[in-house]
C-alpha cells in the first residue's frame, strides 16, 4: 500500500542527512525524485521540493554507474566511499548507480551466496551517496529476475527497510530483462513493489524487454503505482548491434509521450557489448537527445576493465577515451553548488492540462464536446468506428450497429457519458482477434474533420487535448501526404478513470518502417484512436475506450451547422489499418450548446450533401449511395464508393461542390494524364497550372513506386518512378482540381525480353533510362534465406555485399547505404538511411518482403522470406 505520509517524513530525513554531511547537494535542492507528467501529458521526473514539482521545472541528473559488484577484479574495488567522494569532488556527479549481482557467479559468489560481504559493499556506496547529498540507485542487476521473485522480495525488503527513508535512494528492481515479455515483467514487479512500499515511497524504476529497449510496451499495461519510472538503456558507440535514436530512442519517446516517466539508468559511449568505438558525433547526438527530453542518466561504468565502456584506463583517475568524453561534455557542465529547498515537500508532480483561451463570440476551440448527442463534429465531419475486417481480421465491437440500404455495416459511437457531462464518443466490448490478418489486430474510433474527408487547416492549433478512459491506444493525426499509412502517432497508457492529455505536435512520431514525411498541420483530415493488439492474442486491459472534449488549443472554430454538413453517414473502408474501416452516425435534430465563451447553436433544418470514398474491389470502379436520417426536417444525401486494392483503377464519385461557381480553367502544361511506363522507369513529369483548389483523393501510385505530388502556388507537379516489383496493371490516381475530378492513368508494362534477362538499375530515382547491367553472380550477392529471390542488382562485390542471415541483413559497403523494405503489396515497411554492417529485421512480421539496398555506386534488390 502507498504511504502518502512518508513524503514529508522522507524529505525531512534527507534534509537532516545533508546537515550531517555538511554539504548541500542535488538531493537537498530537488528532494525526493518523483514520476509525473508535464502540461502536455508527457512523462517526466520531478522533485518533491515545490520549486521542482511543476511542469517546466523537470529534474535531470547525471552521473556514473559502478561495474558489477561480483567482478572482484574490475568491479568491487571501486565500491568504496573514496571513489564516490572523488567522483563528486572531481566531476560534480549527481547520481551513482550500484549494480549488485544476485544470480550469477564470476568466481566470487553473489549477494545471496555471500550476503554479508556484498551487503557491506552496498552499504558503503549508499552511505557515501547520502554523505555527499547525491542520488543512488540500488540496482538488482539481473537478466532473469522474474525467475526468482522471492529472492528479489527478500533483497528489496532489506534495502527498503535500511535505506528507504532517505530521499537519495532509487530502487531499480530488474536490470535488463532479455526477451522476457512485458506481462511477465509486470507480474514480477507487482510482487516486488508492494514489499518496497511497506517501508518507502521512493522512486522505483522497472526494466523492460530486450535489455531495456522497449519501455513503450508498458503503455498497454502500466504499473499501478504513483512513483514508478521505466528503464531505458542505450549505447552510443559503433560496433555490434549499435543503437540508433531513430529506432531504440523512438521507443523511449513513445513511452514518454504516452505519459510514462523514463529513467536512463545505464548508457555508454561504446557499443552495447562494451567494445566497439567511441564516436564523438554519435555520443553528442545521444546527449542532445537526453537533454531534449530532460532524461537523467548514469554512464557505464566505473571500472578499469579493458574495454571501450570503462571510465578508467588502467588505474583510477586515469581516464579512458570514454571517461574523458563524459567528463568534458557532461560532468564539467553540472552545477558545483546547490540551494537548500525551502517549503513543504509535495506528494505529487502531476500537472493539470492547460485550458484554452477565450474565443470570439460564436467560435470554439473544441473539435467536439458531444453535448448535442449527434455524430457531427464542430468542424463538419463525422465520428465513426472500424475494425480490422478489411484486412481479414476478426476483431469485434459491441457498439450498436447500423446498416445502410447497400448492406454496409456501421457503428453508433456517441452515447451518454459517465463523467458528469451529457455525452461522449467511444467503442465498447472490444475483442481483438488476428484471424487472417497478416499483422496485429486492431479496432479504432475516428473523426473526419471535414465531411468530404479533405484536409482541415489546423495551422493555428498549438496542442491537441482530449479526455479518455479505458484501453491503451494510439492517437493518430492523419496527414494526407502520408502514402504508406505510417501516420504520425503518440501512444497513451490505459486508464481506469478519466484522464486528460495535452499533445504537442512534436510528440506525434512516425513508425520507423514508414517513409518519412514532415508533419503539416494544414494537411490533417482525420484524427483516430486505435486499440491495437499483438500476435499472441493478448487482450487490452480494458475492453473499451471512451473519448470526450476533443479540442485544438489556439484555433478558433466556427461550428458547422447541419445546413452545410451531413447529420448522418455510413461508410466502410477496407484498404488499410489507417484508413476508415467502418463508420456510422445517426442524425438527431436538436439545438446544442458549445463549450466556448458563447453558446453556439446547430440548426436542425437542412438540405445536406455529404460524401465519402472507400474502396473494396481490386480492379473495378464501385459506386453506391446510402442515406440515413433521424432529423424531423432535413434532407440528407450521401454517397460512398468502396475500394481495396493498392494497384487497382479506382474512380471515386465522392465530390462535394459549394453553391458558388467553380473554376475549370486548369491546364496541363507538361506531360500527359495518360501514360505507359515500363517497370523500373520514371513517369513523364506532369505539370498542371492555373490551379485554384487541389486535393489528392487516392494513393494508388505510392503502392507501386516512389512518387511525389507537390502543389506550389497555382501549379501542381506530379513525378516519380514505377518500381521493378510493381504489378503489370493499370493504375489510376484521382485528384480534385478546381472542383473537377481529374485522373492520372498509368499503364505499367513488364520488362521487355531484352531487359528481363538482365537486372534493372535503380541507382537514380529520377532517371528515365536504365544502365546496361549484367546479372550478378553468387559471389556478388549472398543470402542464407532459401526463399530469397534476386530481382535486380548492380555493382560488384568490392563495392557492395549483402547477405540475409536469419533476421539480420549483413551489409558490407565502402560507404553507408540506404535500405528500404516493402511488403509484397508494395507498401513501405521499413526505411533506414546511411547505415552499414548488421541491420536487424526483428521488427518485421513473418512473411515475404522485398528489400532494396542502395549505395552511391551499386544497388541490390531481393525478395526474402522471414520465418
Amino acid at each position: 500500500m502507498k504511504h502518502s505520509f512518508l513524503f514529508g517524513l522522507t524529505f525531512a530525513a534527507a534534509v537532516a542527512s545533508s546537515f550531517a554531511a555538511n554539504r548541500i547537494g542535488p538531493v537537498s535542492q530537488y528532494g525526493q525524485l518523483q514520476a509525473g507528467k508535464n502540461s502536455a501529458g508527457k512523462g517526466q521526473i520531478y522533485g518533491s521540493c515545490p520549486s521542482y514539482s511543476t511542469s517546466g521545472s523537470e529534474v535531470q541528473v547525471q552521473g556514473m554507474s559502478l561495474f558489477w559488484a561480483i567482478a572482484s577484479d574490475v568491479g568491487a574495488p571501486y565500491w568504496t566511499s573514496d571513489i564516490v567522494d572523488g567522483l563528486v569532488q572531481k566531476q560534480n556527479i549527481q547520481i551513482i548507480r550500484a549494480p549488485m549481482g544476485v544470480d550469477e557467479d564470476w568466481g566470487a559468489g553473489n549477494y545471496f551466496t555471500n550476503t554479508g560481504y556484498y551487503q557491506g559493499l552496498m552499504d558503503a556506496v549508499v552511505q557515501a551517496a547520502i554523505d555527499n547529498d547525491i542520488y543512488v540507485i540500488i540496482d538488482y542487476h539481473s537478466h532473469k529476475a522474474h525467475e526468482s521473485e522471492q529472492n528479489a522480495i527478500t533483497f528489496f525488503s532489506t534495502m527498503a527497510q535500511k535505506w528507504g527513508k532517505y530521499d537519495n535512494v532509487i530502487f531499480e528492481i530488474y536490470n535488463e530483462p532479455k526477451e522476457t515479455s512485458w506481462n511477465d515483467i509486470k507480474t514480477y514487479a507487482d510482487k516486488v513493489i508492494p514489499e518496497i512500499r511497506k517501508y518507502s515511497d521512493n522512486l522505483i524504476v522497472v526494466g523492460n524487454r530486450s535489455w531495456d529497449q522497449y519501455p513503450n510496451e508498458a503503455l498497454n499495461n502500466p504499473i499501478n503505482d504513483k512513483n514508478v519510472a521505466y528503464t531505458f538503456h542505450f549505447y552510443a558507440g559503433t560496433g555490434s548491434s549499435q543503437h540508433e535514436i531513430s529506432r531504440e530512442g523512438r521507443n523511449a519517446e513513445q513511452a514518454m509521450n504516452g505519459g510514462l516517466s523514463v529513467f536512463v539508468t545505464e548508457w555508454g559511449n561504446s557499443a552495447p557489448d562494451g567494445a566497439g568505438s567511441v564516436v564523438d558525433s554519435r555520443s553528442a547526438a545521444w546527449l542532445d537527445w537526453m537533454n531534449q527530453h530532460k532524461l537523467s542518466g548514469a554512464n557505464w561504468a566505473v571500472s578499469n576493465k579493458s574495454e571501450t565502456a570503462s571510465y578508467f584506463d588502467g588505474s583510477e583517475w586515469n581516464y579512458s577515451t570514454s571517461g574523458n568524453w563524459t567528463n568534458t561534455n557532461i560532468f564539467s557542465k553540472l552545477p558545483k553548488s546547490y540551494t537548500k529547498c525551502s517549503g513543504t515537500a509535495v506528494s505529487s508532480s502531476s500537472v493539470a492540462t492547460s485550458s484554452s483561451s477565450s474565443m470570439p463570440a460564436g467560435y470554439t476551440d473544441y473539435i467536439d464536446d458531444f453535448e448535442d448527442g449527434d455524430s457531427l463534429a464542430f468542424t463538419g465531419g463525422i465520428w465513426y468506428a472500424y475494425t480490422d475486417d478489411g484486412d481479414d481480421g476478426l476483431s469485434t465491437l459491441s457498439n450498436p450497429t447500423t446498416v445502410d440500404k447497400n448492406g454496409e455495416k456501421g457503428y453508433k459511437v456517441v452515447f451518454a457519458a459517465d463523467n458528469g457531462t451529457k455525452n461522449m464518443a467511444g467503442i465498447k466490448g472490444v475483442k481483438l482477434s488476428q484471424g487472417g490478418n497478416t499483422y496485429e489486430p486492431y479496432v479504432a474510433l475516428g473523426v473526419k474533420l471535414n465531411a468530404d474527408e479533405s484536409a482541415y487547416d489546423l495551422s493555428k492549433c498549438s496542442t491537441i487535448s482530449y479526455k479518455y478512459k479505458g484501453a491503451a491506444h494510439n492517437f493518430k493525426a492523419e496527414d494526407m501526404a502520408v502514402g504508406d499509412y505510417a501516420y504520425h502517432t503518440t501512444s497513451k497508457a490505459n486508464a481506469n478513470s478519466w484522464t486528460t492529455v495535452n499533445i504537442s505536435w512534436n510528440q506525434l512520431l512516425q513508425p520507423t518502417w514508414g517513409e518519412e514525411v514532415t508533419l503539416s498541420k494544414s494537411r490533417i483530415n482525420k484524427f483516430t484512436w486505435e486499440i491495437k493488439g499483438d500476435l499472441k492474442g493478448t487482450q487490452p486491459t480494458y475492453n473499451y475506450l471512451y473519448i470526450d472534449d476533443v479540442r485544438c488549443n489556439g484555433i478558433a472554430i466556427k461550428p458547422v451547422s447541419s445546413s452545410s454538413s451531413a447529420k448522418s453517414s455510413s461508410s466502410v473502408a477496407k484498404s488499410s489499418s489507417s484508413s476508415v474501416k467502418s463508420s456510422s452516425s445517426v442524425a438527431k435534430s436538436s439545438s446544442s450548446s458549445v463549450k466556448s465563451s458563447s453558446s453556439v447553436a446547430k440548426s436542425s433544418s437542412s438540405s445536406v450533401k455529404s460524401s465519402s470514398s472507400v474502396s473494396k474491389t481490386s480492379s473495378s470502379s464501385v459506386k453506391s449511395s446510402s442515406s440515413v436520417s433521424k432529423s424531423s426536417s432535413s434532407s440528407v444525401k450521401s454517397s460512398s464508393s468502396v475500394a481495396k486494392s493498392s494497384s487497382s483503377s479506382v474512380k471515386s464519385s465522392s465530390s462535394v461542390k459549394s453553391s458558388s461557381s467553380v473554376s475549370t480553367s486548369y491546364k496541363v502544361t507538361a506531360g500527359s494524364l495518360n501514360q505507359t511506363v515500363q517497370k523500373g522507369k520514371s513517369i513523364e513529369t506532369v505539370v498542371i497550372e492555373n490551379v485554384t483548389s487541389f486535393n489528392r483523393e487516392s494513393w494508388n501510385l505510392s503502392s507501386n513506386g516512389t512518387f511525389d505530388v507537390q502543389q506550389s502556388g497555382n501549379k501542381v507537379t506530379i513525378s516519380g518512378k514505377v518500381e521493378t516489383w510493381a504489378q503489370a496493371t493499370e493504375i489510376t490516381e484521382n485528384f480534385t482540381i478546381n472542383g473537377e475530378k481529374v485522373a492520372l492513368n498509368i499503364k505499367v508494362l513488364n520488362f521487355t525480353e531484352e531487359s528481363s534477362s538482365s537486372a534493372i538499375s535503380s541507382s537514380s530515382e529520377t532517371s528515365s533510362s536504365s544502365s546496361e547491367i549484367s546479372s550478378s553472380s553468387e559471389s556478388e550477392i549472398s543470402s542464407s534465406s532459401e526463399d530469397s529471390e534476386a530481382i535486380a542488382s548492380t555493382g560488384t562485390a568490392q563495392k557492395l555485399s549483402v547477405a540475409v542471415v536469419g533476421r539480420s541483413l549483413e551489409i558490407a559497403s565502402a560507404s553507408p547505404v540506404n535500405v528500404t523494405v516493402f511488403d509484397m503489396q508494395g507498401r513501405l515497411m521499413k526505411q533506414l538511411r546511411q547505415v552499414n554492417g548488421a541491420i536487424s529485421l526483428q521488427s518485421l512480421q513473418t512473411g515475404s518482403y522485398i528489400i532494396r539496398v542502395q549505395s552511391a555506386s551499386a544497388n541490390w534488390t531481393k525478395r526474402i522470406a522471414l520465418r
